[in-house]
């Protein structure tokens, strides 16, 4: 039986990872590389709080990503101004 997420036919999975700083970018980075052996469409988009707390183009391909993804991972917002600038996004995938 053909799997739908491998080769020509892979349905795109989309991961957001929204975190306080990059502190996981190698660890997701070798997740992907490890998973997308499996999944080919499998696509990874860490953004981190560090960077797009003061980058209005940041923070809009941020919550762009959170309502593309199908699976969001927030970790470490303990800034409530970081936390208050996504909460929207993430209420409205919720």
């Amino acid at each position: 039986m053909l799997k739908l997420t491998s080769g020509a036919n892979a349905i795109p999975i989309r991961v957001a990872v929204i975190t306080l700083d990059s502190h996981l970018a190698s660890a997701c980075e070798r997740a992907r590389a490890v998973v997308a052996k499996d999944i080919p469409g499998l696509t990874f988009a860490l953004h981190a709080a560090s960077e797009f707390a003061a980058n209005p183009d940041n923070l809009e391909r941020c919550i762009d990503d959170i309502g593309k993804a199908d699976i969001i991972v927030v970790c470490m917002l303990f800034i409530e101004d970081h936390i208050n600038a996504v909460l929207p996004a993430l209420q409205a995938r919720r």
